[in-house]
């Protein structure tokens, strides 16, 4: 269920007794597909089977999920990297999600985690989309410092190397295990590793110290987003602590809401407990495909 904090950040009067906000079943859909499209963009190192959990989720609900992989993020960190992968921007990623959405016949439904929730915004700046959920976001340029002292832990062996810019980077077992996987189980933070893949030097360093890149790469103005939005972040995230998310969400005023989801970490997608996140993603995309149909119904 939503939360009161959520609704009262859109003005909506929650009702919280057990029937405010009944289950809403979407039709099967026919030969054309006329199912919501949930548009899911993975994050930095990783490519898209971390959604996994999370698209089985929604495609159980009913909805049609696509989870495009970022460019060049197929080299595992065992392996060799795309030559080319170093100096690609996040401005590559985001034309490339935009040539993908342009091609569907309905603005999608955006969900991002980390760097993908930052690539969700600056896409949702440049094409409409119905709504827009930020697990863990990174953030974007002028609303909050990225490298706190526990950010510096995860990050800074991905910075300090000369032309680090330039280059592939991988991050090291032990960084993801303080940083990203800190709610996971041993076990499952060492399945988690072996999943991960090269990430671009350049994108690093345009999220890091956005104040030195020319091209702006990540700086979003309030009045370029006017579609809903929900940052979700956990209380024990290391990398992108709550404040991000809380500062981002002020930053585009009314448009968004932020919550913070106690006792969860940055891999909200598959530490325990990601069915509540789901769940509470699913609640506000239904609730905002309701308001929708009602507004297209008068």
């Amino acid at each position: 269920m939503l939360s009161k904090k959520t609704a009262d950040a859109f003005g909506v009067n929650l009702d919280t007794s057990k029937d405010a906000f009944p289950t809403v079943t979407i039709k099967a859909p026919r030969m054309h597909d006329e199912r919501p499209v949930i548009v899911m963009i993975h994050g930095m190192w990783s490519q898209p089977v971390v959604w996994h959990p999370f698209k089985t989720f929604f495609e159980s609900k009913g909805f049609r999920v696509l989870t495009p992989q970022l460019r060049h993020h197929h080299s595992l960190h065992h392996e060799e990297p795309d030559a080319e992968l170093g100096q690609t921007s996040i401005r590559h990623y985001v034309d490339d999600i935009l040539t993908m959405i342009r091609g569907l016949k309905h603005p999608p439904i955006l969900m991002g985690h980390s760097m993908g929730a930052l690539i969700a915004q600056l896409v949702s700046a440049r094409t409409p989309v119905r709504a827009s959920v930020l697990l863990a976001s990174a953030p974007i340029a002028g609303t909050a410092r990225v490298l706190s002292l526990d950010s510096w832990l995860i990050l800074g062996r991905q910075v300090v190397h000369p032309f680090s810019w330039r280059k592939p980077r991988k991050p090291t077992y032990r960084a993801m295990r303080y940083g990203l996987f800190n709610e996971l189980s041993e076990r499952s933070s060492r399945q988690m590793y072996d999943q991960i893949v090269w990430e671009s030097g350049r994108a690093i360093w345009e999220v890091c110290f956005h104040m030195y890149d020319p091209h702006r790469s990540v700086r979003i103005y309030p009045s370029e987003i006017n579609t809903p939005q929900l940052f979700l972040t956990g209380t024990h995230d290391r990398l992108t602590p709550p404040y991000i998310g809380e500062c981002t969400a002020q930053h585009f005023g009314n448009n968004a809401a932020f919550e913070a989801i106690d006792g969860r970490a940055h891999w909200l997608i598959s530490e325990p407990g990601w069915e509540d996140v789901a769940a509470k993603s699913l609640d506000f995309i239904q609730w905002q495909l309701d308001q929708q149909a009602e507004r297209q119904a008068h």
